[in-house]
Parts: C-alpha cells; structure tokens; sequence
C-alpha cells in the first residue's frame, strides 16, 4: 500500500472515489475553485482512500489568525477499514503539514458512530458544539423599505465593500471565522459544496447613504427532507434592535415566496441562542461537533 499527496493527475479516481461516501459529493467545479488537496491511499494502483482538505485562515480573535486544514468527505473503501489506513493517512498529513498549518478540524455529528471514535483515536477533541434550530414561517407586516435583495454576481460585486464593512462592524473582535474579503460571497455563490442543492441570495437592510446595516445569506433548498426553506448561512447584525429588523424581513419575504421554514445552526456558546429563542425556534435535536487536533502543538504553546 502507498500514501502520497494528491495531484491534478489524480483528480477523476479521487472525485469517483467521493462520490461513494455519504458525505456531499464534490465536483471539479467545487474541489478547484475550493483550491482543495487531500492525502490518498493506494493499493495495487488503486485508489482506497482519501482525507480531502480545504485549506482555510481563520479569525480567532483580537486580530488574530491561524491556517487550518477542513477535513472534507474522508472516505476509505469498506473492505479496507479497520486495518490501519485512515491512521497512516493522519500519520501523513500531520508530518506534511506540520510546519505549514496549525490545526486540523473535521464536523462530525454523532458521538457515538464509528467514524466519531475513529477521529477521537487520532488525537482529535471537540472544541464546539453546533445547534440546530427551524421554525415555521409565519405571515408578518414587517417589510422594510430598506429591503434589499442580492441575488446575482453584479450586484454581490456592486456591494461587496459594504459586505466586508458590515461584517467586520457588527463581528468586531470576536474570533472563530473564516476570514471575510470582497471576493468571499462571489465565492460562495461559485463554488459552495452544496451549489447544487442552494439557490443563494443576500437579504439585506440599507440605510440612507446605501450602505448596509445588516445581511443574512440565505440558501433556498429542500435537500435532504423535501422541506422547502431557506437555511441562514450567514446572519450579521451589529445590535439586537437591527437583529430584529433583519430577521423579521426574513421570515416576511420567506412567506412571500412561499417558503415553508427558516432553519439556523448556532454555536453552543454564542449569544445568538438567545436570539433564536426569542424568534419561535425551535432545536432540531441534530448537533454537530467541530473536531479539533494541533499539527504542531509546540508551537502553538510558544506563541
């Protein structure tokens, strides 16, 4: 068996390879607009296994920022599990990337499955818990004139300054982001994992001067249970006063376009929980962990 580092060469086995696991496949549009590479397992010039991996900076507070690698629909065929693999692969990964990264993370929802103890065997520890909130859409009369809809590339472009503005104003010095720039919702738009399932659209609200004051992006879908919603993907508002407003303006232009439920995951220690408790949600029992493992711990306790 060998382990080695993707190459564009090896683009087509690895997709073929994906797209037998339950995680959401990927496509050559996401995985290169994604700049994405992965650690591969081979046996007899077969491809057996894979730890894909988005390569992500993030924002961890007062300035701050580290680079990590995302674990992204790991897969290794069902009859070589249990024998070292996903292990020598994690070997690989950590003595690569070691000088380049700092962390590693992975989502993994239950605490009890397979894959969640195989990922506790490496070394990975869950620094975060994500919840799951939906609720109902109910007809409200609370239609801004502010309003405003982005829904193509030239009007994210028109107002990608404002966005970075609006979300560095309302998130301040707070951390646990990816970082934000003016080409960060065109991106999106391009290359989500989940293009295929979203129709995507920026709702938000303009002052005076045409700016914005607040913005949720939105992902229309029905994937997975055929329930029509909209998923808040992002939602930023600099005070409890503008919350309100926004999302009010949500869940009246979701019930103009016919859409069913608004569905929002929230970290367990943020102070939006409070939010979604005030607006009718409610939790969806589905939490999900974010996974955590240090590349080069060392270092991190230098600095």
């Amino acid at each position: 068996m060998k382990i080695s580092l993707y190459s564009d060469k090896d683009q087509d086995a690895l997709l073929d390879l994906i797209a037998k696991s339950i995680s959401t496949t990927r496509t050559q549009s996401s995985w290169n607009g994604n700049q994405m590479t992965a650690v591969l397992a081979w046996k007899n010039n077969n491809l057996i296994g894979a730890l894909p991996l988005e390569k992500r900076k993030f924002n961890i507070g007062n300035g701050r920022t580290i680079k990590i690698l995302w674990i992204s629909a790991a897969h290794v065929e069902p009859e070589y599990r249990s024998k070292g693999i996903g292990k020598k692969m994690d070997i690989f990964l950590r003595n690569h990337f070691k000088n380049k990264f700092d962390a590693v993370c992975a989502y993994r929802g239950d605490e009890k499955s397979r894959a969640y103890h195989w990922y506790h065997q490496l070394g990975f520890y869950p620094i975060l818990k994500i919840l799951a909130f939906r609720k109902r859409v109910n007809k409200t009369n609370c239609i801004s004139k502010n309003r405003l809809i982005l829904n193509t590339e030239s009007d994210i472009k028109k107002y990608s300054k404002s966005l970075c503005s609006c979300f560095e104003n309302a998130i301040g010095n707070y951390g646990g982001f990816r970082i934000r720039d003016e080409e960060y919702w065109s991106h999106t738009f391009k290359y989500h994992y989940y293009k295929e399932f979203y129709k995507f659209l920026i709702l938000a609200i303009r002052n005076q001067e045409n700016k914005l004051d607040a913005f949720a992006l939105l992902g229309e879908t029905d994937m997975k249970d055929g329930i029509k919603r909209y998923d808040i993907l992002e939602f930023i508002a600099p005070s409890k006063k503008i919350e309100k407003v926004l999302h009010d303006n949500i869940e009246s232009y979701a019930y103009e376009k016919n859409i069913d439920e608004v569905r929002i995951q929230t970290s367990a220690v943020e102070p939006m929980n409070e939010w979604v408790a005030i607006n009718g949600y409610e939790n969806r029992n589905r939490n999900t962990n974010i996974l955590a493992s240090l590349l080069n711990p060392s270092k991190y306790i230098e600095e």
